[in-house]
């Protein structure tokens, strides 16, 4: 949802469990950050990096941990499904270009209907 919005620094948090969805208080957290041309294999290896390193940084630091109240409304972001790859043909290909990135092409490729038939997109990059 964030490449979605166009946002290139992405939040990871690690949460203290409360009986909240992720309501805790915030023990750490990091980002990283996007290029804004990263397909979706690129884009999943630079989030797990940074979880990665969220993770060690908290075993480093454990268990003397800080532990801050969060702040604003809790808001969530309802799970994408397949047919969320639906790219609309009257509109540019630059204002869609975020889906286009955040789809896989095996498990749940972009696509678009046109005369009621189906038509598949796989995105990749060109070797350099």
């Amino acid at each position: 949802y964030q490449v979605l919005r166009g946002k290139n620094k992405n939040f990871n948090t690690i949460f203290k469990i409360d009986n909240t969805i992720d309501g805790g208080d915030i023990c750490l957290q990091n980002f990283f950050k996007l290029d804004g041309v990263e397909l979706y294999d690129e884009l999943r290896k630079k989030q797990a990096k940074s979880i990665v390193d969220l993770m060690l940084s908290f075993l480093k630091a454990y268990p003397k941990v800080n532990f801050k109240k969060q702040k604003g409304k809790e808001n969530f972001n309802k799970r994408r499904k397949p047919e969320d790859g639906q790219i609309n043909i009257h509109k540019s290909l630059k204002s869609q270009f975020n889906l286009l990135r955040i789809s896989d092409n095996d498990r749940f490729p972009a696509f678009f209907i046109y005369k009621r038939t189906k038509f598949i997109i796989n995105l990749k990059k060109q070797d350099e």
